[in-house]
């Protein structure tokens, strides 16, 4: 196999060329700044904080911007969490003209144990981001 010398005069030059690359041309690694988002408020709560298995539960959802002001057709979604590795992606309505939206969860019938449930909700508007979640008991 060949090795490559270069002659010590040129280290230097080769150097700059080197330093130099990253500002040559359209590519740029620089990350472009974040847009600023608007935090939106989101208030999540479920009907039953302890739930026999086989009884519905409702999941509840306001959401409004920075000022208090309640937002219509916010995007809300979810996930569903009954045990350590079982969930499962929740679509809300779009929220209604006093940015309050719900949802029927899906419990199982019967159990054994006592578990926990968790709902996870994310909800945008236009360009607004908020998170909350939950959680209650399923008891036998």
């Amino acid at each position: 196999m060949a090795s490559l010398s270069i002659p010590p005069r040129c280290l230097g030059r080769l150097w700059l060329i080197i330093a130099l690359l990253p500002s040559c041309g359209p590519f740029h690694n620089d990350p472009s700044p974040p847009t600023s988002l608007q935090t939106l408020n989101v208030t999540l709560w479920v009907e039953w904080p302890v739930i026999p298995y086989g009884w519905e539960q409702i999941a509840h959802v306001i959401v409004t911007n920075e000022n208090g002001d309640r937002l219509s057709d916010s995007t809300v979604l979810g996930k569903f969490i009954t045990t350590p590795h079982r969930s499962q992606v929740v679509v809300f309505p779009r929220t209604d003209s006093e940015g309050y939206t719900s949802l029927l969860l899906p419990n199982p019938s019967n159990g054994i144990a006592i578990e926990t449930a968790r709902i996870e909700v994310q909800a945008t508007w236009q360009d607004g981001y908020g998170m909350a979640w939950a959680e209650y008991q399923l008891r036998p």
